[in-house]
């Protein structure tokens, strides 16, 4: 639902909204072929062993707030200059959906739900009752658990294999068939500037300067080798 109030003669609106969205995912694999009838023979992988017509099926609860504010605090001022300048403040959350690949965390765990989040705050000018207004803005987005594939997987297999491992979890063409986490951010300043000539048009021309980086890389990577470095060195 989404919610929208204001206050003190309009010098102050609020606007809000809550979403509570059920997420499912249903998976299932070609596991291969049908001697006779060479149909595909779909099912899903448990614990390394192949059950046939077997599904997975996921299902998560994401909640998603935002909330927003405009205020012209110097609304009833005398003051010409003063009484259009307000100020801006959102906040707002989104994600996105179950990710295709069933492939799963090293942990065992399904990959979590790729999420992100996004603060601004900034000024606002309006002339001419709201006609047209110029808005200028510093936003801040986070975006965690992005997945991707294990990182230099093939020089993980290599390495178990020199240290004598034989699992295929380890070595082979299966070993190390993770997915891995990172997290980036972005922010700068923004400004907008919006035009209403009419009720049903709007003209509106922004500029932003944004700065991505990235939080941090290949998590659960780090942590694995940093938790297993001291046999690495030993076994060089």
């Amino acid at each position: 639902p989404v919610s929208q109030s204001t206050f003190f003669n309009e010098r102050l609106a609020l606007t809000g909204s809550f979403r509570r969205d059920r997420i499912e995912g249903d998976f299932v694999h070609r596991l291969g072929n049908d001697p006779v009838t060479y149909k595909n023979i779909q099912g899903f992988n448990i614990d390394g062993v192949n059950q046939v017509g077997v599904h997975k099926v996921r299902t998560i609860w994401q909640s998603s707030p935002s909330i927003g504010l405009v205020t012209y605090p110097f609304k009833e001022m005398r003051n010409r200059f003063l009484a259009p300048l307000g100020f801006v403040a959102n906040y707002s959350s989104n994600f996105t959906q179950i990710s295709s690949s069933s492939v799963p965390l090293i942990g065992g765990e399904d990959p979590p739900l790729t999420n992100s989040s996004t603060k601004d705050f900034g000024l606002r000018y309006s002339v001419g009752d709201g006609v047209a207004y110029v808005t200028l803005s510093h936003y801040n987005t986070t975006q965690e658990n992005v997945l991707g594939g294990w990182g230099t997987r093939g020089d993980f297999q290599d390495l178990y294999e020199n240290l004598g491992y034989t699992d295929p979890l380890y070595v082979g063409t299966t070993g190390f068939n993770y997915q891995d986490t990172r997290a980036n951010k972005l922010e700068g300043w923004e400004t907008e500037i919006t035009a209403n000539p009419t009720r049903n048009i709007s003209l509106v021309a922004n500029y932003s300067h944004p700065l991505v980086y990235t939080v941090y890389d290949s998590k659960d990577r780090r942590a694995f080798y940093a938790a297993n470095a001291a046999e690495y060195q030993a076994g060089a």
